[in-house]
Parts: C-alpha cells; sequence; structure tokens
C-alpha cells in the first residue's frame, strides 16, 4: 500500500469510519455453489456513506495488462491525503468485455471488501477469475525436411521409369512432383520401391508366360 501522501486526519477519519461499518448484507447468489454474497452495490451501500461522513472518498481504478485484470483502490481525504493500495489481480475466466467486467467488478467488491475490514466468506469468485490449471505444453519434435536427391539420382530414377515403361507423368503426378529432380531423398527410396515392385511382377508374369504349366 502507498502511504506516502498519508496523514494524521486521514488516518484518524479511517479510524473513525471503520469503527461505523457494519457488515455487509449477503443478498446475492452464485450460482455455481447456490450461496449467498454481498454484491458490489452492497458493499458500497455499506461503507460509503460512512466514509463520507469522515471526509473520505473511495476511488477505484481498474486496468488490464499481461493477460491479468487489476484495480487499484485509493482512500482520498477532504484535506487531500491519500493512501493507495497496491493493485488487487486475478486472470478473467473470460477474454472478452463481459468476462472482464466481471473480473473488474470481482476486485472491486474483493479490495473493498478487504480494505474497509468487512467479512467476505462466501464469494462469485468462480465467474470472474481463471480457476483451470495451467494445460500442460506439448513441444513437438523439429523434424528437418528431407534433402533432395542429386541429379545423379534423378537420371538413374528417369531411366528405370523408362525401362519399365510406366508413365512418367501419372509417375511423377502420383508423387505430387513437377519433376525427378524435386524427389526427396525419402520420396527416392519408395519410389525405387515402388519400381521394384513393378519390375518384380512383370518378371514373373514374363516367365509364367515363357513356361505355361
Amino acid at each position: 500500500m502507498d502511504t506516502t501522501n498519508s496523514s494524521k486526519e486521514l488516518a484518524e477519519a479511517l479510524c473513525l469510519a471503520q469503527s461505523e461499518v457494519e457488515a455487509a448484507v449477503k443478498g446475492s447468489t452464485n450460482p455455481h455453489f447456490r450461496n449467498k454474497y454481498a454484491d458490489i452495490s452492497e458493499i458500497i451501500k455499506t461503507v460509503r456513506h460512512v466514509y463520507n461522513k469522515y471526509g473520505i472518498s473511495i476511488l477505484q481504478e481498474d486496468s488490464f495488462s499481461d493477460g491479468m485484470a487489476h484495480v487499484h483502490t485509493t482512500f482520498l481525504h477532504k484535506s487531500g491525503a491519500s493512501i493507495t493500495s497496491k493493485p488487487s489481480s486475478c486472470i478473467p475466466a473470460k477474454f472478452d468485455a463481459q468476462g472482464l467486467g466481471s473480473a473488474w467488478t470481482y476486485l472491486r467488491r474483493y479490495a473493498l471488501s478487504a480494505l474497509c475490514c468487512l467479512a467476505q466468506e462466501d464469494d462469485d469468485g468462480q465467474t470472474a477469475s481463471h480457476d483451470r490449471k495451467p494445460e500442460a505444453v506439448v513441444v513437438k519434435p523439429i523434424v528437418p525436411p528431407s534433402p533432395k536427391i542429386t541429379l545423379t539420382q534423378a537420371a538413374e530414377i528417369t531411366a528405370r521409369i523408362k525401362q519399365l515403361e510406366v508413365d512418367e507423368a501419372v509417375f511423377l503426378k502420383f508423387y505430387k512432383i513437377k519433376a525427378a529432380h524435386d524427389m526427396t531423398e525419402d520420396l527416392f527410396e519408395k519410389a525405387n520401391s515402388a519400381l521394384d515392385t513393378t519390375e518384380a511382377k512383370r518378371n514373373k508374369a514374363a516367365m509364367s508366360s515363357a513356361h505355361p504349366e
């Protein structure tokens, strides 16, 4: 809490105001737990007239940074003295206007209750703040791309395609490349394996034709 601009008058006024503040009435219901809590309007109604009576106004400023909602609360005395709390902060349950508004309202109520020493056993923090455990971050290993084949390998695969009388255009389209030299090492191995299978089938068919049963 920043008390740099505080004064004896402010301290005395806070002491008198605090002695007269009554417990806030729990009039709102938390839908998650179906329990009662005093909402922000009830808190303000409870403390404002007492603090104003002793020349104290209450200011609350909200902000958002680094993924968190913040609220600063200041007690300003008519003499010009003031004290400001450290920020009350939370991660909003939703990062939209409604989620931020809910978080700020919760923080205003929470901060004001704490600074005015109001008992707050039940609250609506479930709907205002993020309570999920951080999700584990899975880092996938970076697999480097397979290098392209050499011009010699490209010539070799082209020769095999022609030798086996395979439709080169269809062959290249199947492997989603425009020319043989666009092949990667992995693709080269797969293509050669496919050509081996084609060659073996043709040799078997030729042998069957040469030696019919």
